[in-house]
């Protein structure tokens, strides 16, 4: 149920909501049950792959937003499935449907992508523009860069270090 619920690029904490539990109910969960933790991980890959997905297919033009809609055929049908006229029996209906491109909006999705799943646009560049080793979900640490022409061309000092290295 949780990895059903994600892959429909719902988060975490809101699946608290259709257990109707805290939100911190579902982390205690996470840390006390392997199953339940395990179900966690993959639902988080789905709901990833959902939003990947979604972008795969705003890049490609794929995406489409019903511009008009009208129903151009409505059947009354009794219970075998045969045509009435009595109105409080089964309704069946043909609609006939316009697309028109959608919008994508990237802002929202670099928001989520960022938000959720640990995306960012920052690189630590050490000398020679080599990448310095970074921890990717730690936002803990803030890096301060420094250009220094007389040693070496970038020196990064960590903010909680005031060595003067």
């Amino acid at each position: 149920m949780l990895i059903e619920h994600m892959a429909q690029g719902y988060s975490f904490r809101s699946f608290a909501a259709v257990c109707k539990v805290h939100p911190t109910v579902l982390f205690d969960w996470a840390k006390s049950k392997k199953k339940f933790k395990v179900a966690k991980e993959q639902g988080e890959a789905e709901s990833q792959k959902l939003y990947e997905t979604l972008l795969l297919a705003a890049m490609q033009g794929q995406l489409k937003q019903v511009k008009k809609e009208k129903v151009i055929k409505r059947t009354l049908l009794d219970e075998n499935g045969n045509p009435t006229e009595d109105k409080a029996k089964i309704q069946e209906e043909t609609i006939e449907r316009e697309y028109g491109q959608s919008s994508f909006r990237e802002a929202s999705w670099i928001f989520i992508m960022k938000s959720r799943f640990g995306y960012t646009d920052f690189v630590a560049a050490g000398p020679g523009g080599a990448q310095l080793p970074q921890d990717p979900d730690s936002t803990a640490k803030v890096f301060q860069l420094k250009y220094n022409p007389i040693d070496k061309p970038y020196v990064v000092k960590d903010k909680e270090d005031d060595t003067g290295s």
